[in-house]
């Protein structure tokens, strides 16, 4: 309860799966739910704990990707390089 795959994401899925990359929605391309994507060309928005909304490139680093998906593991993120 209180978790649907419509609406949770990740960013790393852990040793075995990987890091999971965002992607621009694609008609009949069926891709496993919880990855960041989006129907707009230019990227996706991802919500912060802040209760900030940006707007993330489809190139985004992806070790800058995993790091902003999770908050408990110790990594800083330059705000700049966003």
């Amino acid at each position: 309860m209180g978790d649907n795959q419509d609406i949770a994401r990740w960013t790393y899925m852990g040793r075995f799966a990987g890091i999971l990359y965002p992607l621009q929605d694609t008609p009949g391309l069926y891709v496993v739910e919880g990855i960041f994507g989006s129907a707009h060309a230019s990227g996706f928005n991802m919500a912060f704990c802040d209760g900030s909304v940006r707007s993330m490139n489809y190139e985004i680093d992806i070790i800058m990707h995993k790091y902003l998906g999770n908050r408990k593991d110790g990594e800083m993120i330059d705000p700049s390089n966003l």
